[in-house]
């Protein structure tokens, strides 16, 4: 809702960031069927590793094996990621919504924009390297100063995950917005 408000020029109000709470159990159920839908084929290279393994082939033909199952996991787990992203937002949108009808929403919705939301989240790259690295540099000055040595690892950490937070909000934002722009081009740009 707080988002939404700020893309129509309103002010957001606090009530807002918890206006949707009562779709937490959907929204988690469908975060766990996204996980399910992406992440069940790694089944796949698994089975082809282990059955190479065994049936004794030689070392070599097992990494084959395993690189090919693996890549071929990354491929269809990344675009499956991208053919569920816009779920969310449809469940946000449409509160009577069921999780799976959101995902079968967004998988239609996705079609012929995946890599649309691929450059959306591309553009993004060079804010991340550069949160990594200011991460990195403070940890490094903080902890030769402040810090003992065995807890520089906590304090990269920590930075890093500020950093990794605060650029998600950005992230989200860009997000909503590829999602107004969908739904207006389907809309018949209205």
């Amino acid at each position: 809702e707080a988002m939404d408000a700020a893309f129509r020029g309103e002010l957001p109000r606090v009530g807002m960031l918890f206006a949707r709470a009562r779709q937490f159990g959907r929204a988690l159920w469908m975060d766990i069927l996204i996980g399910l839908a992406t992440g069940l084929w790694l089944i796949a290279p698994l089975a082809a590793l282990m059955g190479v393994m065994y049936a004794n082939a030689a070392p070599t033909v097992a990494w084959i094996v395993l690189i090919v199952a693996g890549l071929g996991w990354v491929v269809y787990s990344t675009i499956a990621t991208y053919r569920y992203a816009m779920a969310p937002y449809l469940l946000w949108k449409y509160p009577q919504m069921r999780a799976r009808e959101a995902m079968r929403e967004s998988r239609l919705r996705m079609r012929g924009n995946k890599m649309s939301l691929f450059l959306v989240y591309l553009s993004y790259l060079g804010w991340q390297i550069l949160g990594i690295a200011v991460a990195f540099v403070l940890s490094e000055a903080l902890a030769s100063w402040f810090v003992s040595p065995l807890a520089q690892p906590a304090l990269q950490w920590l930075l890093t995950l500020l950093a990794a937070s605060f650029l998600r909000s950005y992230i989200s934002a860009g997000e909503f917005a590829f999602f107004r722009a969908l739904e207006q081009s389907e809309d018949g740009g209205e």
